[in-house]
């Protein structure tokens, strides 16, 4: 499995945003992760998210148009959305591939951060 390191984009200086659920105003922070992939052709990818939001996606490496498709079809959609669309997608023989890393780095990011 890959691993990510967390590096914090705006640590102090979150978005308030309206929680309607709860009626309440939370503070959005901004961080940055990179996840170093394994076992496909991208080296690393590198996710921006806000709360349980993915703001932009950027794969190192890999098949330049399949991994810019994959990175922005993810932007601005929630973390479970992404990880439900791409999870378990196979790259030809191989048992993973760029979408699905994006995914395993998304569940770590999720279990991490407590989203």
């Amino acid at each position: 499995m890959g691993q990510y390191m967390l590096l914090p984009l705006l640590q102090e200086h979150g978005r308030l945003c309206y929680d309607e659920k709860n009626q309440t105003k939370q503070r959005r922070i901004k961080m940055q992760y990179t996840y170093k992939t394994k076992g496909v052709c991208s080296r690393s990818i590198v996710i921006d998210m806000e709360g349980d939001m993915i703001r932009k996606v950027e794969f190192i490496g890999g098949c330049p148009g399949n991994t810019q498709g994959v990175a922005r079809l993810s932007e601005n959609r929630p973390i479970d959305e992404v990880i439900s669309i791409v999870d378990g997608i196979h790259c030809g023989p191989k048992p993973t591939s760029c979408p699905d890393q994006l995914a395993q780095a998304l569940k770590q990011i999720k279990a991490e951060a407590g989203l």
